[in-house]
């Protein structure tokens, strides 16, 4: 039995794909800074939406309700000492 740490086809490809992809970088930097600015505006903006829905139906439940999920949250989270 041989002992070999191989990599696989996976590993070759991925690798070949990242050497296109920073090739591809370095010849149209601003192509690439857009791409992720849409992709950071597309994940801020569901992000956003998200919230509001969250506080819109926390916004329902009642006072006393939230607080005691509140403390009951922060003495989980506290240390013991």
């Amino acid at each position: 039995m041989k002992n070999q740490k191989a990599l696989g086809w996976g590993e070759l490809i991925v690798g070949i794909l990242f050497i296109v992809l920073g090739i591809y970088t370095f010849i149209n930097p601003y192509t690439v800074l857009k791409g992720s600015t849409i992709v950071y505006g597309i994940f801020a903006l569901v992000t956003g939406i998200m919230d509001i829905v969250y506080y819109v139906k926390l916004s329902s439940v009642p006072d006393l309700l939230l607080s005691c999920l509140w403390w009951a949250a922060l003495s989980a989270s506290s240390p013991d000492f």
